[in-house]
Parts: C-alpha cells; sequence; structure tokens
C-alpha cells in the first residue's frame, strides 16, 4: 500500500519509556500523514451491537472493539496498530464519586493506535476510537475523554503492581493519581495478556483466533458476515 511505510517500533516518541511494552522486534506500520490516518478511522466498523437487553442483546465491550479493529486494518489493510490500555485508579474512582455522586464501574478501557508522522517528520500518536470519538485523537485527548479530571495518565508504570491504585515507589508512582496507560502490541487483547508480557510468559505476535472471534461476536449478525468476508475468516 503506497501511503503507509513500514518500521521497526524503534522510532523515537516524544518519550522512550512510551514504548516500553512495545517489543522491539514488533513491525509498526507508521502512516503518512493525518490525512491517511482519518481514512483510515473513517473505514473502521461501527455496526456494533447495541444493548438491548429484551432480546438478550448486551451490547459489545471494548476488549471486542479493538480486536475487532486491529484484525481488520492487518489483514484487509496490512496496518500493524498498536493497543492502548488507560486503568483507572482508587484515587481516580473517589474523584468521581465526589464529583458526581455515584460510583464509577470501570476498571479499564482499550483501544487501537496507530502511529503517524507529523509535519517535522517526527512520529507520533493516533487512537482510532469510533465508539467515542468522530475522529482519531491524540493520547491526551482520547484519556481527557473518560478522565473528568484532565489529569495526564501516568505511564511506565510496572502492570503486575497495579491492584486498583498505584503504590509503588519511585518517580513514575503517584498513588494520588488518576490514571495511567499501558501500550501493547495489537494482539493482547485482555490486561491479563499486556500482563503477561510484561512478566516473560506471553511473547507471542500472532492472533489467537478463538479471541478474534469472540471479538467479531460484537458486531451485529449483517455486519459480521461482510466483516468475516472481508478478513478471510469462516465461521
Amino acid at each position: 500500500m503506497k501511503i503507509l511505510t513500514k518500521a521497526l517500533i524503534a522510532f523515537s516518541l516524544s518519550s522512550s519509556s512510551a514504548l516500553a511494552m512495545i517489543p522491539e522486534n514488533y513491525a509498526s506500520t507508521v502512516l503518512e500523514n493525518d490525512q491517511k490516518v482519518s481514512e483510515v478511522f473513517k473505514g473502521m466498523e461501527s455496526d456494533f451491537k447495541m444493548i438491548r437487553p429484551w432480546k438478550f442483546q448486551f451490547g459489545s465491550e471494548c476488549t471486542q472493539r479493538a480486536e475487532t479493529w486491529t484484525y481488520g486494518l492487518d489483514k484487509v489493510q496490512n496496518i500493524k496498530a498498536q493497543k492502548v490500555f488507560v486503568f483507572y485508579t482508587v484515587a481516580y474512582h473517589e474523584y468521581y464519586r465526589q464529583l458526581k455522586g455515584k460510583k464509577f464501574i470501570w476498571w479499564f478501557h482499550v483501544a487501537p493506535y496507530v502511529l503517524v508522522k507529523n509535519a517535522s517528520g517526527n512520529t507520533e500518536e493516533r487512537v482510532l476510537d469510533k465508539v467515542f470519538s468522530d475522529s482519531p485523537q491524540t493520547m491526551k485527548d482520547w484519556t481527557d475523554i473518560f478522565i473528568l479530571s484532565k489529569e495526564k495518565c501516568i505511564e511506565n508504570v510496572p502492570f503486575a503492581s497495579f491492584e486498583g491504585d498505584v503504590t509503588g515507589t519511585g518517580a513514575s508512582y503517584n498513588k494520588n493519581a488518576h490514571c495511567y496507560i499501558v501500550r501493547s502490541p495489537m494482539y493482547d487483547m485482555f490486561p491479563g495478556d499486556a500482563d503477561a508480557r510484561e512478566r516473560g510468559t506471553r511473547s507471542q505476535l500472532d492472533w489467537d483466533l478463538k479471541q478474534v472471534k469472540y471479538g467479531i461476536k460484537a458486531l451485529t449478525n449483517s455486519e459480521k458476515t461482510k466483516y468475516m468476508s472481508r478478513v478471510g475468516l469462516e465461521n
């Protein structure tokens, strides 16, 4: 595909720690410019199941959508994207309760992101979360959708230390932080996958078709049929 350039994930971003969870041998696609990112975003699936309990239909999960989007980008457009998980701390849950007078029920959220060259030739990130935004977002703009305090999420915190709050010691740890983000290859569907990768017990860089097919279940029946055909999968 002419609009894309392939490169190892070793491209320098604004902070080298941003790549802490991405293996060095993961060949990420770098899009040429934001126009190309927007084109990719517009082509992503949006026909996911809605919440209709009376039909025993309970909508889609973020893990399913992220898996469906990244698998489609890989198989149809040969785009190697990544995923980003945002985790909400105990401090944020308390902040939300005081602000809204009710509980915040999410533990985490996940979406795909891609790399893109900016006007200066540097590599930046764009999050593609078509359910919660109408256009690609910078990492900070994306987390601001969910973090009402607009606090910047901390990074490079070992996943294994996270148990509802950031309580470790060191420059990157702050028990009062509202959120933190973990980046992972597109093949990691659940937080447990990212956790295992950090611990060194998960090294695979290929698709788990059971997970892929679980993700596809979130599409409406008509969209599922078209999607399966596009990506070359059988029921």
